[in-house]
């Protein structure tokens, strides 16, 4: 393949000419505003709702409240190569030799290197320049982004029509998704055509966040709403089966994608963002008020477009401008807003209109007169439309401020205007003709993917390569029964977002807690270790005892943490109360929760105005980031702690997820542990609010309105996973700490917390990620608490320390729950000063053995019928605790175990009702 290289080094040594003249720096100005373009395909004047539409828009409907709406914006050149050159260059396509046609795959034909477009102006001024969707501005790398200014591509190469299953007669090769110059996916199917728009969006929000603290361009060219008309089965469904309507619906979505990216970056007071579309629509779209479409004669709704600015603070907001503005336009508008020149040496047909949409008064077109390609004219409110039916020429005259929709002809009634304009429309074609610049030419070209073969589609490439590092959220419930949730069989409490999980995700019927109650437990969690081999076995934490986990364990977060994640802590720690050994000393970079169990607290007795302290009942602190804020005061205070966890975990979601930096949520909440205190909203009428909750229909009363508290917290996290757009790029699990305790439900298993049979350390386990781990499914492998660490490990790109740790490998059987096995050959357990080993379907109790295929409930002692089966287990029990006898590690002992606050630090605390009142004042 050979370029006219003279051209190539004549545009490089003009631009560079032009700049050395102006004294343009190429370092960027701290005022210079980012710049979005957001250009979509074939959509109809009256498609969206700011221009009349009934498609559901909300975005796009925000976007035209709090900016401009363009009523009279208009292409320069209609389809959607002459378009696209035209925007990126301030050029009629015909004066560039790209307007007589769209090129197609391996076409010999580009736009001219030599051509000098938006993103090479800016990215001379210092900004970082990406361009993310349908480019078709020629497929030879020397026409691709990459060679026209920008830094980052990622894409199609042309129209998403031109591929494999399109026209059999111009036998298209495979359609690409390309990342900067190579091919790394192709489009071959209903479902990879259906994720365009999300990859389109994912990489341009990406490509915000990376950039938001420089000035950046990001041109974001739509393949919707051209045809294919292909969309998700599940947005086609949400749109009635409307197609078109899902198609305007996923392009409103993209847009508050990148909106509200905007806005959580704290950067929208300097971005200005353009919302516009390539011609008039096609299919099934609707030009509203105005004749005609993407074909046939020039009428209004052939190249007027929708068109919206926002920029707030700049923009006024709500604002309406009929000035006459076209895509040519953009290129000396922008220039000038971000301080550049536009080229000198060559004409540029577009003029800046920045005054108009920046609302200064009296702003007027720089358009006196407006040509429709080589077919249209207007001036003013008088617009003439030439055509020609086979040998015969028409000429029609309407008036545009009497009759928007072109249905009067009025050229025989003014003769002498149709003459002006069209002596004007010839003298424009004859002066552009007389002026054209070449395209770019190449010899010999070749597709950019001439084969498929062991290239992945778009859609399987999404799924193996997320955009990101998944996010993790881990909600570990405290006591929680078996039998306490929907997907685990409860008919009494009511867990619809539970049902939901498990219903989008896997199930796992024989997962574990590798040590129990809240001490050992979490320290399991944390450091994938069994709790003995860190020292944390037996007796859970107490306020007033010095034991704590030693520091030097590598936890969840450090791994997390050091793998470039944000990593918070939102609820019940137990794991040391003093400075040093809370959550902020073990990798979390927040935290704010309750520093050990809501039972061990001293309520205030409001009576005697005194606090009911005795031993380690001491007043139990809310912590922030290790400061005591508020205070656990009454039964009203212990009822709002889950509601209190989730809302500081949901802020740490919504300030990372905004900011799309990965992050770690651990959720480890105080429900369902006692007292047990349901939050009010989900207490029947009449139900006790107070601490005598401890007894029959009290007790069960308050368990229900726990876990449904829990199950709507589920729900919340769901709902700002996807607010936020990253649902899909995050795995949220939940489970419980251990088994349940009083009152709760084991379902079919035997035991409860502290029991070694199955009730004490099985725990419900779901998890959750769209598009990587299949919905609906259920495993009974073995998996157990201590493997979550090593598993995010591998899931997440992060690193294990030099530390032994117990945990094993799960991710496979999280990815391929059918085919994949457990890493474990058993399951050993001990629990109060008893031993329990499971082996496949064999578990083996002190001297007791089940066979739990045929007795999942542990009811008949089969260890006389098997005697070599129970000698077997409890060998390989005691050989397993013995090697990790021989290698414990050290807990650690706080040197000041003393409370963390005492009677008078207390008192001078508001109770966390107050508090979180004070927040939500705060906010408001």
């Amino acid at each position: 393949m050979k370029l006219q290289l003279r051209r190539a080094f004549s545009k490089s040594l003009s631009f560079l000419l032009i700049y050395w003249i102006c004294n343009v720096g190429v370092s960027a100005n701290v005022n210079q505003p980012n710049i979005v373009i957001i250009f979509t395909d074939d959509m109809g004047y009256g498609d969206i709702g700011p221009f009349g539409s009934d498609h559901p828009t909300p975005h796009l409907n925000r976007m035209a409240e709090e900016g401009m709406k363009l009523t009279d914006f208009y292409v320069s050149s209609t389809a959607c190569t002459p378009s696209r050159s035209a925007l990126l260059t301030g050029c009629y396509a015909d004066r560039i030799e790209m307007g007589r046609s769209v090129v197609f795959p391996a076409d010999e034909r580009g736009l001219n290197p030599k051509e000098i477009t938006i993103a090479e102006i800016l990215k001379e001024g210092g900004y970082k320049t990406g361009c993310f969707g349908k480019w078709h501005l020629g497929d030879q790398l020397p026409f691709m982004p990459l060679a026209q200014g920008f830094d980052e591509y990622q894409g199609i190469p042309y129209s998403n029509d031109m591929w494999v299953p399109g026209n059999p007669k111009r036998n298209y090769p495979p359609l690409p998704w390309i990342v900067g110059k190579q091919p790394v996916a192709h489009i071959p199917d209903a479902s990879s055509q259906a994720v365009i728009t999300d990859s389109i969006t994912d990489a341009a929000v990406d490509f915000i966040e990376r950039y938001k603290e420089k000035p950046f361009f990001c041109y974001v060219p739509h393949s919707a709403v051209h045809a294919p008309f292909m969309v998700t089965p599940e947005r086609l469904e949400s749109a009635g089966e409307d197609v078109m309507r899902a198609l305007v619906g996923e392009i409103d979505s993209s847009t508050g994608r990148i909106l509200e990216c905007i806005r959580n970056n704290g950067i929208e007071k300097n971005t200005l963002v353009l919302f516009t579309n390539d011609n008039g629509g096609a299919g099934k779209t609707t030009s509203g008020p105005l004749r005609g479409h993407k074909f046939g004669p020039k009428y209004e709704g052939h190249m007027r477009v929708p068109t919206l600015a926002w920029w707030p603070g700049k923009i006024p907001a709500g604002s309406v401008s009929s000035e006459i503005m076209a895509t040519i336009d953009i290129l000396p508008t922008v220039a000038n807003l971000c301080g550049q020149q536009v080229p000198q040496d060559r004409i540029i047909d577009g003029h800046d209109v920045s005054k108009i949409l920046l609302g200064r008064a009296k702003a007027k077109s720089p358009h006196e007169t407006l040509y429709y390609e080589k077919d249209g004219v207007r001036q003013g409110k008088w617009k003439l439309v030439r055509y020609k039916v086979k040998a015969d020429r028409f000429a029609e005259l309407y008036d545009l401020e009497k009759d928007l929709g072109e249905q009067n002809d009025l050229s025989k009634q003014y003769p002498e205007k149709v003459k002006a304009l069209s002596e004007a429309l010839d003298a424009h074609v004859s002066k552009i003709e007389s002026e054209i610049r070449p395209a770019g030419l190449v010899e010999n070209p070749k597709p950019l993917l001439a084969d498929s073969e062991g290239v992945p589609t778009l859609l399987e490439w999404r799924r193996k390569a997320p955009p990101a590092k998944p996010n993790v959220v881990l909600m570990f419930i405290d006591d929680m029964g078996y039998g306490d949730i929907g997907p685990f069989g409860s008919q009494i409490n009511k867990t619809p977002h539970l049902d939901r999980m498990a219903a989008e995700g896997l199930k796992f019927t024989d997962f574990y807690n590798a040590s129990q109650n809240c001490t050992p437990s979490r320290a399991a969690l944390l450091t994938g270790c069994y709790a003995k081999r860190v020292g944390m076995d037996g007796r859970v934490c107490f306020p007033d005892v010095p034991k704590a986990l030693n520091p030097s364990e590598y936890t969840m977060a450090r791994m997390f943490k050091d793998a470039g994640y944000a990593t918070g802590c939102f609820g019940k720690w137990h794991l040391g109360h003093r400075p040093g050994y809370l959550p902020n000393d073990h990798g979390f970079d927040v935290y704010e929760g309750i520093p050990y169990s809501n039972d061990m607290w001293a309520p205030y007795d409001s009576i005697n105005k005194k606090w009911k302290i005795k031993g380690w009942k001491v007043p139990l602190p809310w912590l922030v980031d290790g400061k005591a804020v508020a205070v656990v005061k009454n039964a009203t205070d212990q009822g709002l702690l889950t509601q209190a966890t989730t809302k500081a975990a949901l802020k740490f979601i919504r300030e990372q997820g905004g900011m799309k930096k990965p992050f770690f949520a651990y959720l480890p909440y105080a429900a369902v542990h006692g007292p047990r205190v349901g939050h009010p909203d989900f207490l029947p009428a009449g139900a006790p609010r107070s601490e005598a909750n401890k007894t029959g229909a009290e007790f069960t009363i308050h368990l229900t309105a726990q876990i449904e508290e829990l199950d709507a917290a589920v729900g919340k996290v769901f709902s700002t996973l996807k607010e936020l757009g990253i649902e899909k790029n995050t795995i949220v699990l939940f489970m419980s700490d251990n088994g349940g305790s009083r009152g709760t439900s084991m379902g079919p298993l035997k035991g409860g917390k502290g029991s070694v049979y199955e009730g004490g350390p099985r725990t419900p386990f779901l998890i959750h990620w769209p598009e990587s781990i299949p919905a609906g499914k259920v495993s009974h492998e073995i998996g157990v608490s201590s493997d979550l660490l090593p598993t995010f490990a591998k899931l997440c790109g992060g690193k294990l320390s030099g530390n032994k740790i117990d945990g094993r490998d799960l991710s496979d059987l999280f990815l391929n729950p059918d085919t994949a096995k457990s890493p474990h050959e058993g399951f050993a357990h001990n629990a109060k000063q008893k031993n329990a080993y499971r082996l496949g379907k064999w578990k083996m109790v002190e001297k007791l053995l089940f066979d739990l295929e045929k007795d999942l409930g542990e009811t008949h002692n089969v260890a006389k019928e098997y005697p070599e089966v129970l000698k077997k287990l409890s060998d390989k029990n005691k050989k397993f605790f013995s090697k990790i006898e021989s290698e414990i590690r050290p807990n650690a002992q706080m040197p000041d175990p003393s409370p963390i606050i005492d009677e008078s630090e207390a008192e001078a605390l508001p109770d966390l009702e107050k508090w979180l009142k004070g927040i939500e004042g705060s906010k408001k």
